[in-house]
Parts: structure tokens; C-alpha cells; sequence
């Protein structure tokens, strides 16, 4: 998890000398600063990966987070300060969590296993070391590139390869969703057939086609959605999320500081502590 840590030093902060009644209120300012600091942080870093990404998805957007700092106390009843935290988010309900794609384009190197991948060797259809690689066709693709999760989901539940062996394909389900197809047109594409050319698939007929996931659309038409390759994606560093978060917390510090502070005493004059 990329995370940034933001806390402030009341002791050394800014370069002046505080008031009795401000030198009081420096702890609390100190934490809403952090906060304030840290949303300006995750705003910046949600734009850097929608100017930088082409057509994000929403998790995508949505991948920087905060944790705010707060005050918690420690087994002997002590208050302490917990800082503010900034980070890519590392876990989803569904689908690969932020933080195992985007870390490539943060650090550089290597692509990461996406779910199909580790299915697919799950089911021993994709080698180790084999990536399965998406092939453009604008009729599987969703609006952002990505082959369609429904589209995913089809072919891992067709190969036998879905994490839950309950959610795979038997043959009493595809006779019942043939049945349903011939029925309704509606249903064609949930009733979509694909199947695997594996890399030890040398005789038989299909030697002539190169290992990957098709669809048979029909007696006839073939369409590949995936290609299978030794060659894993590389990535450039060009997230640099790092550089951002410290360019932000120079810019705003300051003025974040001075107004929690002069909220904070305008606040204890009203409750008449001077």
C-alpha cells in the first residue's frame, strides 16, 4: 500500500512565536490541518490518475483514500495523536484492487496476474509464466477498453476456471441455456460459446489457430478475445504519486494552518477562554 503519512510538528511548526492561548490550541489545529492536508493530497492524486489514465474506471478514480487523524488512547489511558493517512486503496469487493495495477505505473516494471490469468492456470488451460492478453473487438470491449467482466465472467465459467466451482458451466446448464437461446434473441449474448488453444494444443483441428481464448459465433466466424504470451505487460513509471503529495502539502500547509488557527481562538474567545 502506497501510503502517505501526515502529521504536524506543533513543536517546530512555522517559523514564530505563539501566544499562550494559541500555544493551547495546537493540538487540535495541528489534526484538522492534517486532515485538511490530506483530503488536498487524495484530490490532486485523483486527478494525476484521471489525466494520466486513459478512460479509468470508476474504482480507478476512486482510488485514492484518507484515514483521518484523530486522538486514541493507549492501554495506560494516554492520549496520543494518530496521523492523517493517504493511500491507494488495496482491497475491492469485486475485481483486482487498485493498488495491484497501479503500483507498476507508480514504481515501473512488470504488469500484474488479473483475475482471468489466475483462472485460467486454475483450470490448466494458461501456463506459468503465460499471460492471457486481451485482443481489441469493439463488441466484447467496455467504453473504457477493457473486455467486459460479463464477458470475464463467461469464459472463466465456461472453462471451469471460476474460484467458486458452483458458478462453472455444467452440461445440463448449457442445454438449458441453448434451449432458452433458440427462445429468446435477447439471450444471445449470455448464450456466446467460447473455448481455449492452448500452447500444447500442436494436432487436431484447431493446430492452425495461436493459443488463446475464441468466440464461435456460429458454424464459422471466429473472433479471439484473448491471446496467450510469455510477455508480460511493462510499465513506465508516470504515477509519480510521491512528488504530487509533497508539491500539495508545500502549497496549502501554510494556509490550512493559519485558518484552523484562527478558528480555533475565535472559537475559544466565544466560549470566553482567553
Amino acid at each position: 500500500m502506497s501510503l502517505i503519512r501526515i502529521e504536524v510538528d506543533t513543536g517546530g511548526v512555522l517559523d514564530r512565536t505563539f501566544s499562550d492561548l494559541e500555544e493551547r490550541q495546537l493540538p487540535f489545529v495541528g489534526i484538522a490541518t492534517a486532515n485538511k492536508v490530506a483530503e488536498e493530497i487524495k484530490y490532486r492524486w485523483s486527478r494525476l490518475l484521471h489525466r494520466q489514465l486513459s478512460s479509468p474506471v470508476r474504482l480507478t478514480q476512486n482510488a485514492a483514500m484518507v484515514k483521518r487523524a484523530r486522538y486514541t488512547r493507549g492501554g495506560s489511558g494516554q492520549r496520543n495523536v494518530q496521523a492523517a493517512e493517504v493511500f491507494i486503496r488495496d482491497e475491492a469487493a469485486k475485481g483486482t484492487p487498485p493498488a495491484r495495477y497501479l503500483f507498476p505505473q507508480v514504481f515501473g516494471g512488470q504488469g500484474h496476474d488479473r483475475g482471468i490469468d489466475r483462472g485460467l492456470r486454475r483450470a490448466g488451460i494458461l501456463g506459468m509464466g503465460h499471460f492471457a492478453i486481451p485482443v481489441a473487438d469493439s463488441t466484447l470491449m467496455d467504453a473504457n477498453g477493457n473486455v467486459k467482466r460479463g464477458v470475464v465472467q463467461q469464459i472463466l465459467s465456461q472453462m471451469g476456471a471460476q474460484f467458486d466451482p458452483l458458478s462453472n458451466e455444467t452440461d445440463a446448464s448449457r442445454g438449458r441455456n441453448a434451449g432458452r437461446g433458440k427462445r429468446r434473441t435477447a439471450l444471445k449474448a449470455k448464450n456466446r460459446r467460447y473455448f481455449a488453444v492452448t500452447t500444447s494444443d500442436r494436432k487436431g483441428r484447431n493446430r492452425h489457430l495461436s493459443p488463446g481464448i475464441y468466440w464461435r459465433d456460429g458454424r464459422v466466424d471466429l473472433t479471439k478475445v484473448y491471446h496467450f504470451t510469455r510477455r508480460p505487460s511493462k510499465y513506465r513509471s508516470r504515477l509519480d504519486i510521491f512528488s504530487a503529495a509533497q508539491k500539495s502539502f508545500d502549497q496549502v500547509f501554510p494556509f490550512h494552518f493559519n485558518r484552523e488557527l484562527q478558528k480555533a481562538l475565535e472559537s475559544s474567545k466565544y466560549r470566553g477562554k482567553r
